[in-house]
């Protein structure tokens, strides 16, 4: 038996990980595209590493494709966990979270 399951939304990848030296900048980039034939409409709805990491979002085709730039903020060596949760106008897929951690020493 064969299921195709037609997915709404890709996602490049769904979590991330930032690590370095204390005072090294690293930054990484997620992509989110449109899998189906409407727009797509994506805004932050939470973000729970205010102070450590900063997004930038930008899209690169109107509606269809966009880049989510992740940086941390550097500082103190850290080890932390949260995410970014952002709201699409998808009744097919709600919501995106992507899952953020990073652990900067000396």
């Amino acid at each position: 038996m064969r299921i195709h399951v037609k997915v709404p939304i890709s996602l490049s990848r769904r979590a991330v990980r930032l690590s370095g030296k204390t005072g090294q900048q690293v930054s990484t980039t997620v992509e989110v595209r449109a899998l189906l034939d409407k727009p797509l409409k994506i805004q932050v709805e939470a973000f729970d590493l205010e102070g450590k990491v900063t997004y930038e979002m930008e899209a690169l085709e109107k509606e269809r494709v966009y880049r989510i730039h992740l940086k941390n903020v550097t500082g103190t060596a850290q080890t932390y966990r949260g995410h970014l949760k952002v709201k699409t106008n998808y009744k097919e897929r709600p919501e995106l979270i992507i899952m953020v951690r990073g652990r900067f020493s000396d």
